[in-house]
C-alpha cells in the first residue's frame, strides 16, 4: 500500500473541517476534524486523520533558516534517527483556492492561540507551500492514548542529573539514535550556547579566547549551509579549543542542530501491553488538580470525600452500573428503584459535587421531585426516573467498586470531563459516562412515553454540567434537554478575558495556566470527532437551554482558590457565577440589564452573529443560601428550574435593577449550532426577565445527530512504544 497520506493538490479544502492544534515558533499544525473520509483520513488502513504543517511569518534575517526541508529531512536528521520513527510529509503547493482557505483558518483561530504567539507571528500567506502530515497526537489502537514528551524535558533532567547522559535516558525509553556520539556533543553544545543569540557567539568567544580575528569575521554569522550541516553530522566536531574561525564556525553549526534536536517532541503510545509501572500511577495533571488546601491534612495526605466503608443506598434506590460506549468499562450510578419504564416521562441525572457522594444527591433529588409532586407542582410527577453517578476516587474510594467501574487518580479530574484512571487503560472520561446514560433513554422501545431529560449538578458536579452544556453532543431526538447548573466554583471561559483586573486578588501575568483547559479554552483536548472554535462552542452554549442557579450566600472561600480560579471572580462562588452571567451576556450582545453585576470586561469580541442579541441561557439567584444542594434545589427558584417548562424564577437581583425586553439584532444573521426548535409563545413571565425571550426557549427541543464526545487528557508520563518523533 503507498505511503500515507496520499497526494492532496487535488483536495477540496472546507475550513470547518479544521481545527487550531497548536505551534511553534515557525509553524502552525491544524487538525482535520471533519467527516471520516479519504483523502483526510487514512479510511484504508488504521483511521488516522492528518494535520497540516503551516509555516509562519518569520521576521528577517530569520526567514532563511531552513530553506531546503526535504534535503533537511533527507541528509541531516535521517542520520540521527532511523527512517521508520519520521512521519511522512506531503508537500502542498498553495493555490488561490488554498490560499483562501488559510486565510479563514487564520480568522477562526485568532481566540484559540495564546496571546504571547498571537502577537508575534501569523500564518505566512505568500508561502508556496504547506506540509500534510499523519495525526500523531491522538492513537489510532484501541484501548490505548497517546502522552506528549517535549525532548527539552530530558535535557532539563541531564542538568538536574549529570551522571545521567541523553543517550541513556533515550535509552530507557526504547529508543537508539544512530549516533550516540554526536547526540552528546549536541547537548553539551546546547547547554553551553543556549543562553545566547547566534551573533553573540562570536563576541563571547573573543571575551573567553582573546580572539580579536573573531570579532571581525562576517563568514561566522552567515546562513549555514546544507552542505555544513551534512558534514556535522557525519563528522562531529571535536573538543574545540582552537580560538579561529573554522573552530567558532563548527561550534554555531554544533548550536544550531541542538536547537533542531531541542524542538523535538516524543510521541508516544501507551497500549495494555505497555501499561504505566504502578509508580506512575499517582501522576496526575496539574492543570486538572483544582484540590484546594482545605481539601489536605497538615501533612497534604487527602482527606476529603468519604469514608472506605460500604457506600449507603438510599431507600427508594439502587446501586448499579452502566456500560460506558464499548470499552468494557461501567459507571456507577444510583437509580429509581423498580421503575415504570414505559411510563416514564421525564429523566433526571443529578451529579454530585466534589465529595463524591452520589447518594446523598439522588436524595436531594428525591426529596425535591416528592416535595413538588405533593405540592401538585405544574410539571413534577412520579412518572420519573432518577439517575445519580458516582465518580469514584482510586485514592478515597478504594474497596468501594469493581475491576470494571470507573475512577479517577485525580480527586476532581472528573469535574472537567478527563479520562478515568480506572480500569487500567479505559480510554473513557466522565463526559463520556454523562453520554452513556442520556444514551441509555434514547431508547424509544423501553421509554416511549420520555419526553424531558434534566441533567442536574452542583458545586463539582455543576462544574463538569457546566462544560458538559458547552462542548457535550446534542441530546436525543424528540427529547428536550434542560442543563441546571448550580454554584460551580469555575468555568470554562471562551476568551482571554477575566472579570478580575484587581491584581491584589490575582493576576493574569502571574497565572501562566489562567486559560488552560478547564478555566478556558487553551490545551482544550477535544473530542474524538470533532473540535470547534471557541466561538462555535459558545453559540452552543447560549443555544441550549441552560439555566445557572446561584446561592447568593455561597460566599464561603472553600471552593477553588487557585489564581485560575480566582481570576473568574474573586474568592468567592456566587460572584464567579454573577461575572459569568455578565460575560455571556456582553459577549451575546444582549439587551439585558446588568447594571450591579460584578466583572470589569472590556475588548470582548462581538460574537451577537451567533445569538442575534438574545441568549436561551438564564439566571436564578436563590436570596437565602449558601452552597447548599438541598436548600437551592429546593427553593421556589430550584424548583422552576428542575421542572418548568418556562416560568423560571430569576430570584435575586441587585437594588435597583429593572426589566429590560430582548432586541434581537435583526440585521445580523445569527447562526446556531444546536437544532431548530418549535415551541409556542407564551406570554412574558419570570423566565423572560433573566435575558431570554420565553418564545425563545422551546418545550421540545427536536436535535439534530451530533457525535460522539470524548474529551482526553493524557496524565501520565510512562515508558511505551515509540511510534515516532515530529517536528513543529
Amino acid at each position: 500500500m503507498a505511503a500515507w497520506p496520499p497526494n492532496l493538490e487535488e483536495a477540496g479544502w472546507e475550513p470547518n473541517h479544521w481545527a487550531y492544534l497548536a505551534e511553534g515558533g515557525a509553524n502552525i499544525i491544524y487538525r482535520y476534524t471533519g467527516p471520516p473520509e479519504w483523502p483526510f483520513v487514512n479510511t484504508l488502513g488504521n483511521g488516522q486523520s492528518i494535520v497540516l504543517r503551516v509555516k509562519k511569518e518569520v521576521p528577517e534575517p530569520d526567514a532563511h533558516v531552513v530553506p531546503y526541508p526535504d534535503e533537511y529531512l533527507e541528509n541531516v536528521i535521517a542520520h540521527l534517527l532511523p527512517t521508520s520513527s519520521l512521519p511522512v510529509l506531503r508537500k502542498i503547493p498553495v493555490d488561490d483556492q488554498l490560499r483562501t482557505f488559510l486565510q479563514t483558518l487564520v480568522h477562526q483561530s485568532e481566540q484559540v492561540r495564546p496571546s504571547s504567539r498571537r502577537t508575534k507571528s501569523n500564518i505566512d500567506l505568500s508561502a508556496p507551500f504547506i506540509w500534510a502530515m499523519p495525526d500523531l497526537s491522538r492513537s489510532s489502537v484501541p484501548g490505548s492514548f497517546v502522552v506528549e514528551i517535549k525532548l527539552v524535558k530530558l535535557l532539563t533532567w541531564l542538568g538536574e542529573e549529570p551522571v545521567l547522559t541523553l543517550t541513556r535516558r533515550i535509552s530507557s525509553i526504547f529508543m537508539q539514535p544512530a549516533n550516540q556520539a554526536l547526540l552528546t556533543s549536541i547537548v553539551q553544545a546546547q547547554q553551553i550556547l543556549d543562553p545566547m543569540d547566534i551573533e553573540g557567539i562570536a563576541k563571547a568567544w573573543a571575551q573567553v579566547m582573546q580572539c580579536n580575528l573573531c570579532d571581525a569575521n562576517d563568514d561566522m554569522i552567515q546562513p549555514i549551509t546544507l552542505q555544513e550541516y551534512k558534514e556535522a553530522v557525519l563528522e562531529p566536531p571535536a573538543a574545540l579549543n582552537e580560538p579561529n574561525v573554522q573552530a567558532l564556525r563548527k561550534l554555531i553549526v554544533a548550536h544550531m542542530l541542538s536547537a533542531t534536536i531541542k524542538d523535538l517532541s516524543l510521541l508516544f503510545t501507551v497500549t495494555p501491553d505497555l501499561h504505566p509501572p504502578s509508580r506512575f500511577e499517582a501522576k496526575e495533571s496539574k492543570t486538572l488538580d483544582v484540590s484546594s488546601s482545605i481539601d489536605r491534612s497538615s501533612k497534604n495526605a487527602m482527606t476529603e470525600g468519604e469514608s472506605h466503608n460500604s457506600p449507603d443506598v438510599p431507600e427508594g434506590s439502587i446501586l448499579t452500573t452502566l456500560p460506558v460506549s464499548i470499552s468494557g468499562a461501567e459507571v456507577a450510578v444510583y437509580w429509581t428503584k423498580e421503575p415504570q419504564n414505559k411510563s416514564v416521562e421525564h429523566a433526571f441525572i443529578m451529579v454530585h459535587g466534589k465529595l463524591r457522594d452520589g447518594d446523598r444527591y439522588w436524595t436531594i433529588m428525591n426529596d425535591a421531585l416528592q416535595s413538588a409532586v405533593k405540592d401538585n407542582y405544574k410539571g413534577a410527577n412520579n412518572n420519573s426516573v432518577i439517575v445519580a453517578p458516582q465518580f469514584y476516587s482510586t485514592k478515597l474510594n478504594k474497596g468501594q467498586y469493581s475491576d470494571k467501574t470507573l475512577a479517577w487518580g485525580d480527586v476532581n479530574a472528573w469535574q472537567a470531563g478527563s479520562v478515568a484512571t480506572h480500569p487500567k487503560n479505559t480510554p473513557a472520561s466522565s463526559v463520556d459516562a454523562i453520554d452513556a446514560i442520556i444514551d441509555h433513554f434514547t431508547d424509544n422501545q423501553k421509554y416511549p412515553n420520555l419526553r424531558n431529560i434534566t441533567l442536574v449538578g452542583h458545586g463539582g458536579g455543576a462544574q463538569l454540567m457546566n462544560r458538559y452544556a458547552t462542548v457535550g453532543k446534542d441530546g436525543p431526538k424528540n427529547v428536550h434537554v434542560r442543563y441546571v447548573v448550580g454554584d460551580p466554583s469555575s468555568s470554562a471561559y471562551f476568551t482571554e478575558h477575566r472579570p478580575v483586573t484587581d491584581k491584589s486578588i490575582a493576576s493574569i501575568d502571574k497565572c501562566p495556566e489562567y486559560n488552560d483547559w478547564r478555566y478556558g479554552f487553551a490545551s482544550y483536548p477535544g473530542t474524538l470527532s470533532s473540535n470547534k472554535s471557541t466561538s462555535d462552542y459558545f453559540s452552543q452554549y447560549i443555544n441550549r437551554d441552560v439555566v445557572n442557579i446561584v446561592g447568593y450566600k455561597d460566599t464561603l472561600k472553600n471552593g477553588d482558590q487557585k489564581c485560575m480560579a480566582l481570576l473568574q471572580g474573586g474568592q468567592k462562588r456566587r460572584d464567579r457565577n454573577l461575572s459569568w452571567w455578565r460575560y455571556i451576556n456582553m459577549l451575546g450582545a444582549t439587551n439585558e440589564n446588568l447594571d450591579g453585576f460584578p466583572g470589569n470586561f472590556s475588548n470582548l469580541p462581538d460574537w451577537s452573529h451567533h445569538s442575534n442579541g438574545v441568549i436561551k441561557t438564564r439566571l436564578c439567584v436563590v436570596e437565602d443560601a449558601s452552597h447548599d444542594a438541598a436548600k437551592v434545589f429546593g427553593s421556589k427558584e430550584g424548583r422552576s428550574a428542575l421542572f418548568n417548562d418556562y416560568d423560571v424564577e430569576m430570584g435575586w437581583r441587585p437594588q435597583g435593577w429593572s426589566y429590560r425586553a430582548s432586541k434581537p439584532i435583526s440585521n445580523k444573521n445569527a447562526s446556531n449550532s444546536t437544532s431548530s426548535t418549535s415551541s409556542t409563545s407564551p406570554s412574558s413571565t419570570s423566565s423572560s426577565h433573566s435575558g431570554a425571550d420565553a418564545s425563545h426557549l422551546p418545550q421540545l427541543s427536536v436535535s439534530n445527530d451530533a457525535s460522539r464526545t470524548m474529551m482526553t487528557v493524557a496524565s501520565v508520563l510512562a515508558p511505551a512504544a515509540v511510534l515516532f518523533i515530529a517536528m513543529i
